[in-house]
């Protein structure tokens, strides 16, 4: 059974191509059914948990996703851990263009204080053990994905179960 982990405030997503996608969801459907994971859309979050007044967040939103192009980003490894939200994902590799999106991200909110940003795609939110997630990783090592285009920025309110997460604004790079 899923123990989930309440959030608040908004998130702001990297969301890959439709074939990133594609070629991830039976592996992330597999991964649902197996530990009774909520259903997630494929994202890198830039910055979550976001709680100014909407009508702010909305504005630096748009204001950071003008100018901004494809990103076109790097696997590196499959990583496993005890959290709720990193219990099966993706890491990225840390580009020079990925950490200054997130910086100017941080800036607009006044987060520079946050924690330190580990970019990554999560498969599977769950609270299940590190072994049993470790059946997958063939699986996910066939898929051999190794570049990951991130085609839009997406604003995503995040208050609650991840069940109550809507989407509020995407934004094509």
């Amino acid at each position: 059974m899923m123990t989930e982990t309440e959030v608040k405030g908004y998130s702001i997503w990297l969301i890959p191509d439709q074939k990133t996608q594609a070629d991830l969801e039976s592996v992330t459907q597999d991964l649902r059914v197996r530990f009774d994971g909520p259903d997630i859309p494929l994202h890198l979050t830039l910055l979550g948990q976001i709680t100014d007044q909407p009508d702010h967040i909305v504005n630096q939103f748009r204001k950071l996703a003008l100018g901004q192009s494809q990103l076109d980003l790097t696997f590196e490894y499959i990583g496993y851990e005890r959290l709720f939200f990193r219990a099966l994902y993706l890491k990225i590799v840390e580009s020079p263009e990925l950490l200054n999106l997130n910086k100017i991200a941080r800036a607009s909110f006044h987060r520079e204080s946050d924690p330190p940003f580990l970019p990554h795609i999560s498969l599977l939110y769950s609270s299940s053990e590190k072994a049993e997630k470790r059946l997958f990783e063939n699986q996910i090592q066939k898929v051999a994905i190794k570049n990951i285009p991130m085609v839009s920025l997406e604003l995503v309110r995040t208050q609650g179960p991840v069940s109550a997460w809507k989407s509020i604004e995407v934004i094509d790079l």
